[in-house]
């Protein structure tokens, strides 16, 4: 060999070195850096073909330069990201859950039932004081309000996951159109070969994988060209020509106490289907506003109507201060928390408080065989035929026309007639067809007046008494089978218990991902100490080399005075 094939050796040690040396800093520098990963360059001996002895050593070469990355380690994360992902949400929408029945605190509504239940304990002992009266009134409209409280916050609630999912939908386009991006950088960057990698780039395409892991179930594989081909649920979300963004839909959906709210949906505008995850923080957010929300608010639906059907089927065997019966005590149109309110008579002061207990439902008999009264004047059968009919029972009043032929006449607003069950009267619209003079006959059924007074608090003592009765949490045989309060902490407890294992599994997986970012950071990670070693290691390279060339320069030297 030559000597200038000598000073080639040397500068390609040379150059080797500085290379090498150029790696440690960028190592260094970026030691902190999310994502990066170490860089290492190939080394391979140079050689060429001497005709007397074969292959010669002709220095060192650079085969590549590689980050240093275990891809199974790195598809393991992905999927745990995924876990961690669709836990972390789920332990945060639990949380939310609990954050909006606060219990147990002052202003959970365990808080109001007892108050609700203790205010009609104390009007059975002081059924004539006014200030109980007034009592039970407060306690029930707080009540009212506190259920009406929880029932818009879970429709707020639903309606925040609604917003959240078309948040994460944009989140996760962003990412995809990065994915893309980075897919036609580096497939740019590597037209060249094997020696061209695009090491930084893979680097922030794989922050950007796993963060997109987390949102959703996403797997790839790689093409010729190193590009990403994204899919999730068996459908195309990242191609080699682009992305394929979620498209956000909102839709009406009922809620169980009838109100609407706007749904959102997610479509893969690869395939124009619905997009339903399996895994990941959306598939926590689907669950939550499609589950986990909707079974507690129709247990507290539940509560709410068990609870007013049963004081109303109490409060309407009960008297109130003018002797009058039959009486609902909360709306009877409720449906849910929502809709939970006082009925309308109740509302009107504490004298409609059926506190006392007597009397009984007694049918009349034979029917009244009356006639329609003048336009615009009641029937007034409580006071014109018989004031033991002032209180006819509820739903009970049956009215036909004198035949032949007789004709059943229809009760309610916009029809033949309506009833003032309380006063005994009815009113009938002339203009319905039903003309004064008009023969009829009148059959109900009616509360006879045992009314003991305002002293008699039985009534109060019964409704107080629904405390402990098993009004909810029916069998396989639709016995019920806890009290409503009962019922009420099962369902908290139940709450508890989830959010517990939620965070459980959480942790579990935390562990699982700091496992496995331990073993990444093995190989990928930068070590301060061997980067230090291998910049004294690469120096004395560095300095050999050139110690080399320095050697062949002085033999030319002496070479060249030869010649003179």
């Amino acid at each position: 060999m030559s000597l200038f094939g000598l000073l080639n050796i040397g500068s390609r040690g040379l150059s080797a070195a500085q290379t090498q040396l150029d790696l440690v800093g960028q190592n260094v520098t970026n030691a902190d850096t999310e994502g990066y990963s170490r860089k290492r360059a190939n080394l391979v001996a140079g050689a060429r073909i001497d005709g007397n002895f074969g292959q010669v050593g002709y220095g060192v070469d650079i085969q590549d330069i590689r980050r240093m990355r275990d891809e199974l380690l790195d598809r393991q994360m992905q999927a745990v990201e995924s876990q961690v992902g669709e836990r972390q949400q789920l332990d945060k929408d639990l949380q939310s859950v609990q954050n909006v029945l606060t219990e147990p605190s002052d202003s959970g509504l365990n808080t109001f039932l007892d108050r609700f239940w203790a205010s009609w304990q104390d009007l059975a002992n002081n059924p004539a004081d006014v200030t109980a009266r007034q009592a039970v009134l407060d306690a029930s409209a707080s009540l009212v309000g506190r259920f009406q409280d929880l029932g818009g916050q879970f429709t707020e609630l639903v309606r925040t996951k609604n917003d959240e999912i078309a948040a994460y939908a944009e989140k996760v386009n962003i990412l995809l159109e990065g994915i893309a991006q980075d897919n036609q950088t580096i497939a740019e960057a590597e037209m060249g070969g094997i020696r061209t990698n695009a090491n930084d780039t893979r680097d922030q395409r794989e922050i950007k994988f796993r963060e997109l892991s987390q949102y959703m179930d996403v797997s790839y594989t790689e093409d010729a060209q190193g590009r990403y081909i994204v899919t999730t649920a068996g459908s195309l979300v990242v191609s080699g020509t682009g992305a394929m963004p979620l498209k956000v839909e909102r839709n009406l959906f009922d809620l169980p106490d009838g109100t609407q709210v706007s749904q959102t949906s997610l479509t893969l505008t690869s395939t124009r289907q619905v997009f339903e995850p399996k895994a990941g923080s959306i598939k926590s957010l689907f669950d939550t506003r499609d589950t986990i929300i909707p079974r507690y608010q129709s247990q507290l639906d539940d509560f709410a109507r068990r609870l007013a059907q049963a004081v109303n089927e109490q409060h309407r065997q009960g008297f109130d201060l003018a002797g009058s019966t039959g009486t609902d005590f909360f709306d009877p149109e409720t449906t849910g928390a929502s809709t939970m309110a006082l009925s309308a008579t109740v509302k009107n002061g504490t004298a409609y408080v059926a506190a006392a207990l007597g009397g009984t439902s007694q049918a009349l008999g034979a029917p009244l065989n009356l006639t329609v009264p003048p336009a615009g004047t009641p029937l007034d059968i409580g006071n014109t035929v018989n004031t033991d009919y002032r209180n006819f029972s509820q739903g009970s009043v049956v009215v036909r026309t004198v035949g032949p032929p007789s004709a059943l006449l229809k009760e309610g607003a916009g029809n033949d007639y309506t009833v003032d069950y309380r006063g005994g009267t009815i009113v009938f619209n002339n203009a319905a067809g039903v003309p004064p003079g008009t023969a009829i006959t009148v059959d109900f059924r009616y509360t006879s007046p045992d009314f003991n007074g305002q002293g008699d608090g039985k009534n109060a003592l019964k409704i107080a008494q629904i405390a402990q009765m098993k009004i909810a949490m029916p069998d396989q045989f639709g016995t019920d089978t806890a009290t409503l309060g009962d019922a009420y902490s099962s369902m908290v407890g139940k709450l508890g218990a989830e959010k517990s294992r939620a965070a459980s599994t959480l942790e579990t997986a935390g562990n699982l991902k700091t496992y496995l970012q331990t073993q990444i950071d093995e190989i990928a990670g930068v070590s301060m100490d061997e980067e230090l070693g291998n910049m004294v290691k690469f120096q004395n390279s560095y300095q050999a080399s050139a110690r080399y060339i320095s050697t062949i320069s002085q033999l030319m030297d002496t070479l060249i005075g030869l010649g003179r």
